[in-house]
């Protein structure tokens, strides 16, 4: 199957980037008690390597705001800490009109929970409802099962280089 001859990369821009109707699909995902403790060095190092393609390609072919705030939220829930509306809509990487409305979208599919700030009634968190942390917990766990098994599938590496397939 070739490019799709409709798409045009140069066309896009961030106006053009709407929520998507998908996320249904993660809140269909049912919890996995069984998960276990989930590192935040891990979800960090996942994000770092999402800025880190931006050094190599333009930005906005890889925009994805939503995956960029859950993935943000997460850290942050298993961190311990409180993300505020500001800080999510910088951790999304795109035009703060545009991270709002993501964020309005996931906060009106479920995935994200507005909470006011008892101390300054100016001020938002927002933090992952309990299903979509469960359902990303999941995900980064059934992620770290397939790493596990390229991991063995490849071999140790030796000298450097990364050891042949079998």
């Amino acid at each position: 199957m070739g490019p799709d001859p409709q798409f045009d990369p140069q066309q896009m821009d961030e106006s053009s980037a709407t929520p998507s109707q998908g996320a249904d699909a993660m809140l269909s995902a049912p919890p996995d008690p069984a998960q276990g403790h989930m590192d935040p060095t891990l979800v960090c190092s996942i994000i770092g390597a999402r800025r880190l393609r931006d050094h190599f390609f333009r930005a906005d072919l890889f925009a994805d705001p939503a995956w960029d705030m859950l993935l943000d939220l997460y850290a942050a829930r298993l961190e311990g800490v409180q993300v505020a509306v500001a800080s999510l809509c910088i951790a999304a990487a795109v035009a703060p009109t545009t991270a709002l409305r993501w964020i309005k979208a996931l906060c009106d599919q479920g995935l994200f929970v507005r909470v006011a700030d008892p101390e300054d009634g100016r001020r938002v968190f927002i933090e992952l409802s309990d299903h979509a942390a469960s359902a990303l917990g999941a995900y980064l766990t059934a992620l770290g099962r397939i790493s596990e098994n390229a991991d063995l599938a490849i071999g140790p590496a030796s000298d450097g280089e990364a050891g042949a397939r079998a």
